[in-house]
């Protein structure tokens, strides 16, 4: 048998890798149950977003400080570029122009400009919990992202809720990974001690 140095970091299996994009079913935002973005092994920053456990989405975070990332569905990619001030541009495909532009506020929060469409709100839910969610410009939720916290915990999941106005969301997709994105960057996001 092979000796392979890697099994034992990861409690003795090999990291599980991100399904390919034949792997990913369509994606569908009727579907009711269960959503949640997962990660598979420990020490890999990529996760799956599963409804009701097939994988729909994945997001990995790229280079060498993990500051970018690439998502992917069954019928298309983007690229979560960050920029100076805290700006992140949704770039999709070989796309010049952004399909979406986070512009961070004051506090914590900022806004999702959207190419040609209603500029959305990203924010915590409460001041007592760290969910997040995507709002309408009038406040109504769509999205809520609900990150689970437990002491010592090296993987960071989140559960996720739609809204029946999310649903029917054409860039849903986008909107969900992008989420997830900017909850990974927010301070205390993934509730490092518990």
């Amino acid at each position: 048998m092979k000796f392979a140095p890697r099994l034992m970091l990861f409690g003795g299996r090999t990291p599980a890798a991100a399904p390919a994009a034949a792997e990913l079913a369509p994606f569908d935002p009727a579907a009711r149950g269960t959503w949640a973005w997962t990660q598979p092994a420990r020490l890999r920053p990529a996760w799956i977003l599963a409804a009701n456990g097939t994988p729909v989405a994945t997001l990995e975070l790229r280079g060498a400080f993990q500051f970018s990332a690439h998502a992917r569905v069954a019928g298309g990619a983007w690229t979560f570029v960050p920029k100076f001030r805290g700006d992140v541009l949704a770039l999709a495909g070989d796309a010049a122009a952004p399909a979406v532009r986070y512009r961070p506020g004051w506090f914590a929060g900022g806004r999702l400009e959207r190419e040609g469409r209603e500029t959305l709100l990203w924010r915590r839910e409460n001041m007592w919990r760290l969910n997040w969610g995507v709002f309408t410009a009038d406040k109504l939720p769509l999205i809520h992202l609900q990150p689970r916290h437990a002491a010592f915990r090296i993987r960071r999941e989140c559960g996720v809720e739609l809204e029946d106005a999310a649903r029917r969301l054409d860039d849903l997709p986008l909107l969900l990974a992008l989420g997830w994105f900017l909850a990974l960057r927010m301070p205390h996001s993934h509730g490092a001690g518990g």
